[in-house]
């Protein structure tokens, strides 16, 4: 694919799960379940902004489903986790290097952007997803915390957006 490609297939989920939140559950209904296996497709994607797109379109799925929507999580909750555990920074660093100078060390390290927003969708979808089905998220409310806690200690971007969802989990159960 294209990147205008992705470009429009990512809008397309996004814009599909807004006109779901807009006409509703039942009036949304035999659209839903392929759409779901969809975004859940694009999740496993290789393309980033593909990925970030299925979150968004499961985190509107989540407000429109509500506890509906708890079937769903065997499925969704482990690919949000993978997501929130990839690097957002990596370091190239061997024996031999000088890191001497801050020029050296800033050589030698990569940061990936597209991670820390793909991570932050995945936290939103997560948080819709725990207020949305309630006790249904019960099961993944202690790996939930480890994970967030351990974002919260590593990731200097997404701490806030960490702490909002963990606050979320907390609330909806």
């Amino acid at each position: 694919m294209t990147e205008d490609d992705i470009e429009l297939r990512a809008q397309t989920f996004e814009n599909i799960s807004s006109m779901a939140r807009a006409v509703g559950s039942e009036a949304f209904g035999s659209y839903a379940e392929p759409l779901i296996n969809s975004a859940y497709t694009a999740i496993h994607s290789d393309n980033g902004r593909l990925r970030e797109s299925g979150f968004a379109f499961i985190s509107n799925m989540a407000k429109v489903y509500g506890e509906q929507f708890t079937s769903f999580l065997e499925k969704i909750v482990p690919e949000i986790f993978k997501c929130l555990q990839q690097d957002e920074i990596e370091f190239d660093i061997n024996e031999d290097d000088d890191l001497t100078d801050e020029a050296a060390i800033a050589e030698k390290m990569n940061i990936h952007t597209g991670i820390t927003v793909e991570k932050e969708v995945a936290l939103v979808a997560l948080s819709e997803l725990a207020v949305g089905t309630k006790a249904g998220f019960s099961p993944y409310v202690e790996q939930t915390m480890t994970i967030l806690s351990e974002q919260i200690d590593e990731s200097l971007a997404i701490r806030e957006a960490s702490l909002s969802t963990m606050w979320k989990v907390v609330n909806s159960i």
